[in-house]
């Protein structure tokens, strides 16, 4: 939350408006501390990773229709799985993704999603299909 609270607080000192509670009001201290949460967090990888991997879904790759879906991101490689669970049975499912949430790497996500469909995931994800690269660029510049 820090990192996004300092993220605006910059846009809010370049657009000359209301400055953020709490953040510093120098772009140089801001860019300090974002760089130092960056290199801890990886937001900005993530984001990316994000960004490329729902590119990637959107771009007509065929993901068979299921009742769920689980979704493997890797940050290091800036990609994504989406794995359809065609079993009915909530029990085997579950088992499923407590192995996979168990043998993830760290800079891996797994979330396990219910949905009709990858139009359906759109629908309820959509800050994952939203294009942010202009928001990451503007970081980058931040943290550079």
């Amino acid at each position: 939350m820090r990192f996004f609270s300092l993220a605006s607080g910059a846009f809010a000192i370049q657009e000359s408006t209301t400055p953020v509670p709490d953040i510093p009001t120098s772009i140089d201290a801001i860019a300090h501390e974002l760089s130092a949460l960056d290199d801890i967090l990886h937001i900005t990888d993530r984001l990316s990773a994000f960004s490329q991997s729902m590119s990637f879904v959107m771009d007509g790759q065929k993901v068979p229709k299921a009742p769920y879906y689980l979704i493997k991101v890797d940050y290091d490689m800036q990609g994504i799985w989406i794995v359809p669970l065609r079993d009915s049975s909530v029990g085997s499912i579950m088992t499923m993704y407590g192995i996979e949430e168990n043998e993830k790497l760290p800079s891996n996500d797994i979330l396990l999603v219910k949905a009709a469909s990858v139009e359906d995931l759109h629908a309820a994800y959509p800050n994952y299909f939203s294009n942010i690269d202009s928001f990451i660029g503007l970081l980058d510049n931040l943290i550079q």
